[in-house]
């Protein structure tokens, strides 16, 4: 497990992330928690009477944020109830570009929610395949079914934001295509 206001890093070749747990209270604060890791995976403990080891949404509402080194495209998590299945993962998820965690304008932040379900189970998260350096996976806010949420982050997968060529790559290759071609033809 953790302690309150720690932070795991993850490395996959040259992408990094580092994880950080957080609750928002029934004030609406956010507050650091502690960020554990398990055997089903990661979760949150945000006072020391939440023994859950989950990020959810009972009582306070848990997320963790992933920092990573480079701009990345989220495509899906890992989502591990157990408890008998007393939970669902309605989500909440979160993205955009920031120096780091809390730090910055985030009126490029978009937040979207994730209707869930009952059980473990591997869910797309990035429907329209945005991009971003800072990702938030979180109990659900909005909640609409009512139901409890709560969850352990097993895993995930992603994309690396490839290069884009500028104008005058394109025009240089296309130049160069046809000039393949044209020899070819000779």
């Amino acid at each position: 497990n953790g302690s309150y206001g720690n932070s795991r890093t993850f490395s996959n070749g040259s992408t990094s992330v580092t994880a950080t747990g957080w609750s928002i209270d029934n004030q609406g604060v956010v507050r650091q928690g502690a960020l554990g890791r398990w055997d089903r995976g990661l979760g949150v403990l945000n006072s020391s009477t939440d023994n859950s080891h989950t990020v959810d949404n009972s009582g306070w509402i848990d997320f963790v944020v992933f920092q990573f080194n480079t701009s990345v495209a989220l495509d899906q998590v890992s989502f591990f109830t157990g408890f008998n299945n007393l939970y669902d993962t309605d989500a909440t998820i979160g993205f955009g570009n920031l120096a780091s965690a809390f730090a910055g304008d985030l009126s490029n932040f978009s937040f979207y929610d994730l209707p869930g379900m009952r059980g473990n189970n591997v869910r797309d998260v990035n429907p329209n395949g945005s991009f971003g350096n800072t990702w938030i996976v979180g109990a659900s806010a909005v909640n609409t079914d009512g139901h409890a949420d709560g969850f352990k982050i097993g895993g995930f997968t992603y994309d690396t934001a490839g290069a884009v060529p500028e104008p005058a790559t394109w025009a240089m290759m296309l130049l160069g295509f046809g000039f393949a071609g044209a020899a070819m033809r000779r």
